[in-house]
Order: structure tokens, then C-alpha cells, then sequence
């Protein structure tokens, strides 16, 4: 029997290491008892079908896919990886003490037999004592072996429990309402609108005709049809400090990288809008202090900040009444003079003028 459960654990072994849908056991729901339901090795193309066996009367199939977040995938993949070295490095050493084991029940069967032989041949009491005490000796041995192995089993057992746990901690639930219904147990997950490769948990829902239902579920791994599209790495401000008066303006310049990226939409926050507020990167100035601008990418969510500091400045007051200026521009002493001898040159020309007219007549 025991070695019978250390076959039955070096397959689970190979079939966690190397069957891409992870098996779990655990859930809000229990899953599936009575083993009805037999899930797809795989999805080719999202595309594959959910056996039913051992059901008496009409039943109804249900089935739906439920995407495993990025970073909780990852995490049950580590685990998988790192549980599936463990497993094997335990299943080495149950294989090396099944094997210590062995040779000990064939060195204990042997000093029986011979401690038998000696008894059925009415051997001299001391042989008999020393081949008694010799069977005792290789049943200790053996024994105590025998308890090492299971101690062994025992921790083997508890490591597939770990995966168990850890894994259906990671697992989302299906969702009631998101029930798609298969009358032949085929199954379709929508692949041609996301890149690269999600996960996918994709959950069995069995009705039975007297009322009973059994649940089940696998995790996969699908590549998605869509073009690739480009990330956003990282973003980056012309300004990471400015100093501004109040009332003044900036707008602060964001560059993405790569500069092709598909989706460069960003969110621009103030940490302090009595200070400071910021739209579309254009900040105003609004009273004296300091404020934290941040820029966030949509995708990615990188961010990058300037510091603003602003300043109360300095307010020079104008006065838009304008007065007449009625003075005449003093240009000093020869202004004077040559106005002077202008007017007496004028007063003369006259005088002339007039007196040759009367002499004319």
C-alpha cells in the first residue's frame, strides 16, 4: 500500500510539472466530489471541451472563463515552479529510503528465516538465541526505516497541500451571472482581443436533474490574437523644479517613451491646489508656498513630478490719468537769444517793407 502511494505521488509530481493547467482542489465551493466533471488538458486557441461521466439523467453544462490578474498569475506560477522543485527533491529522497527500506525487509525476512531454521532443527539454545536476537535486530532496522519513509510521505503530502492552498488563495471565483450554458461541452474563450499570453481560469458548472450542482475548475495559459500593442516604458518632465510668481503660467512638456507608444494618455495632479493647480501640464500660480506636480501614464501608471515654488513678487501699481503738460521746454539762455533775434529781424523786414510801398506812390 505504501509503495502503491509513492507511485501515486511521483505522477502528481509529473503531471504538475508538466501539464500547463494547474489542478485545484479548493475553493469556496468544494470541487466537484463525486468526480463528474473532467476539465480540458488544454485550450487550443481558447477553444476545447468539458467532459461529463457517471451522471444519471438530464443534467445542464455550464461553463466560464475568469481572468487570473497579472501579477496574482505570476505569483501562481512561481509557486508552481518552486513547489514542483520541492515535490521532486522529496520524491528523490521517499524513491532512495523505499529503496533503503527494501533491503532492510529482505535482510529482516532472511534473519527470520534463518532464526526459523534454526528453531525447526532444534539447534543448540545459544544459535537460536543469536539468530533470534540477530531477526530483532533487522526488524529495528526495518522499522525504524519504515517510519522514516512515512515522516518522509508525510511532508511530501503537506507540500501538495501548499500548492493546493497557496494557489486557491490566487484564484478568482466565477461570477453568477456569467454563466454560459453547452449543450456538448464545448468551450470558447474570446482570445482575439488582448496580446501576449493571459491567464485564464476557466470554471465547470454541473446541474443535475434532481437539483444537485458539482463545481470544478483548471488554470491556463492563452496567447491572445491581437496585434501587439506598444507599451509605455517610462515619462519624463522638461521641468523637475520651477519657481513662478503669482498669477504666472507654465505648461510643463511630458515625454513618453518609446515615443510610439500606443497609449500616451496621461492624469496630471497637484498635491496642493491652494498653492498650485495644473490642467492638461498647464500650472497656474496661485498663492505663495510649494507644491508637487505629477504626471501619471495610463498605461503603466509611470509617474514623474516637478516641484513649484511660488512666490508672492513684487506689484508696481499704474496710473492711467494723464495731465496736460502746458509748460514750454526750458532749453536755456541761446534758445532765448536766437528767438529774440528772430522777432527783431521780422519787426524790421516790416518796417521796410511799408516804407518802400509809400515811397513807391
Amino acid at each position: 500500500m505504501k509503495k502503491t502511494k509513492a507511485i501515486v505521488s511521483i505522477i502528481v509530481v509529473t503531471i504538475i510539472s508538466m501539464l500547463l493547467p494547474l489542478y485545484v482542489n479548493a475553493h469556496e465551493v468544494e470541487i466537484d466530489p463525486e468526480e463528474y466533471i473532467t476539465m480540458p488538458i488544454i485550450l487550443a486557441e481558447g477553444v476545447g471541451t468539458i467532459g461529463v461521466d457517471r451522471v444519471e439523467g438530464a443534467y445542464t453544462l455550464s461553463y466560464q472563463a475568469v481572468l487570473v490578474p497579472e501579477d496574482d498569475a505570476t505569483e501562481i506560477e512561481n509557486t508552481r515552479e518552486q513547489v514542483t522543485a520541492e515535490l521532486k527533491t522529496l520524491n528523490e529522497q521517499l524513491n532512495a529510503l523505499d529503496s533503503e527500506r527494501n533491503t532492510l525487509r529482505e535482510a529482516m525476512n532472511k534473519a527470520y528465516d534463518e532464526f526459523m531454521a534454526l528453531v525447526d532443527s532444534e539447534a543448540e539454545p545459544s544459535e537460536i538465541e543469536a539468530a533470534e536476537a540477530a531477526y530483532k535486530e533487522a526488524e529495528t532496522a526495518y522499522n525504524n526505516k519504515s517510519d522514516e519513509y512515512d515522516a518522509k510521505m508525510q511532508e511530501f503530502d503537506s507540500k501538495e497541500e501548499e500548492i493546493i492552498k497557496k494557489v486557491y488563495e490566487l484564484t478568482p471565483m466565477y461570477v453568477d451571472e456569467n454563466w454560459i450554458e453547452t449543450t456538448d461541452g464545448s468551450v470558447k474563450i474570446d482570445i482575439t482581443n488582448f496580446s501576449g499570453e493571459k491567464t485564464f481560469v476557466l470554471w465547470a458548472k454541473l446541474e443535475t436533474v434532481d437539483g444537485n450542482i458539482y463545481y470544478d475548475e483548471d488554470i491556463y495559459g492563452l496567447e491572445g490574437l491581437a496585434e501587439d500593442t506598444i507599451k509605455v516604458e517610462s515619462i519624463t518632465l522638461d521641468r523637475t523644479s520651477i519657481t513662478m510668481e503669482k498669477g504666472d503660467t507654465y505648461t510643463l512638456n511630458a515625454r513618453i517613451e518609446p515615443s510610439n507608444a500606443d497609449n500616451k494618455a496621461v492624469n496630471w495632479t497637484s498635491n496642493n491646489e491652494n498653492v498650485a493647480t495644473v490642467e492638461n501640464g498647464k500650472i497656474t500660480a496661485v498663492s505663495a508656498g510649494t507644491a508637487i506636480i505629477r504626471v501619471e501614464t495610463q498605461d503603466g501608471g509611470y509617474t514623474a513630478e516637478c516641484q513649484v515654488t511660488v512666490e508672492e513678487g513684487t506689484t508696481v501699481p499704474k496710473d492711467d490719468t494723464t495731465v496736460p503738460d502746458t509748460k514750454l521746454p526750458q532749453t536755456g539762455e541761446i534758445s532765448y537769444i536766437i528767438l529774440g533775434i528772430v522777432l527783431t529781424s521780422g519787426i524790421v523786414a516790416i518796417v521796410l517793407y511799408v516804407k518802400n510801398r509809400r515811397m513807391k506812390f
